[in-house]
């Protein structure tokens, strides 16, 4: 709390808080919400309103235990996700050295389902692995790349998953296309996930086409699927 000796004095000397001062004397708008970062280790959820005429008002909501115990589920999350990488690499390995043999056919499918099985739980793990470093603030390798070929590896990684759900997955891409600046995993992943995603509300007998094409002076992919689609009434709350 401010003391009454502070009274009068400029607030940026009476409370020597960087993020705070710079959430009330650089804001432009009438109402500011923002996270900051105190000197002291806590964190706040912000609030400031531009009273007109009066003043400003700022409300702080110590959220310092929502932090952390959010961390501490991330680090376990992560934790268990990289612990099970390597019994699945082992499963995978052996799975792998049985597809090499002469098996039975039904054996043969067995094993195929294995593999399939624990590269999809490989994937997986890597996506949670991802997002751990994205929450540390990890920036991912930016490179120029190729988009076709990009989305072309993940219709190839999905085409499994389509063929069991009875939906036909393809590409079609337009070349040339000219090379992009980004990361190619993260670029992969964010693919992958759209193809999935439409390929989990595609009824079998459906279609899931992969589109990328030069608009303008840009690269631009699409999804497209014969599924459902959005209910119109919860397009408004995307």
């Amino acid at each position: 709390a401010l003391s009454p000796a502070s009274q009068g004095i400029d607030l940026a000397q009476s409370l020597p808080e960087a993020a705070l001062n710079d959430l009330i004397y650089n804001s432009a708008k009438d109402v500011r919400q923002k996270q900051i970062d105190l000197a002291d280790g806590r964190v706040m959820e912000a609030s400031l309103t531009l009273i007109r005429g009066v003043g400003k008002v700022v409300s702080l909501h110590d959220v310092t235990t929502f932090k952390k115990l959010d961390k501490l589920k991330s680090d376990f999350v992560a934790s268990v996700a990289h612990d099970l990488k390597s019994p699945l690499g082992v499963i995978y390995g052996f799975a792998f050295v049985l597809a090499e043999m002469k098996l039975p056919e039904d054996a043969q499918s067995y094993v195929d389902r294995i593999i399939h099985s624990t590269t999809r739980m490989r994937t997986l793990i890597d996506n949670i692995l991802d997002l751990g470093k994205i929450e540390m603030g990890v920036e991912a390798e930016m490179e120029p790349l190729d988009f076709g070929t990009v989305a072309g590896d993940a219709v190839a990684g999905m085409t499994d998953l389509a063929n069991e759900k009875g939906v036909s997955l393809r590409a079609q891409i337009q070349p040339p296309l000219p090379m992009v600046h980004g990361a190619p995993a993260r670029l992969g992943q964010a693919v992958s996930n759209l193809i999935g995603n439409a390929l989990k509300f595609t009824p079998a007998g459906g279609s899931v086409v992969v589109s990328a094409a030069v608009e303008g002076a840009d690269v631009v992919a699409r999804v497209k699927d014969t599924g459902p689609g959005i209910p119109p009434a919860l397009i408004p709350k995307l």
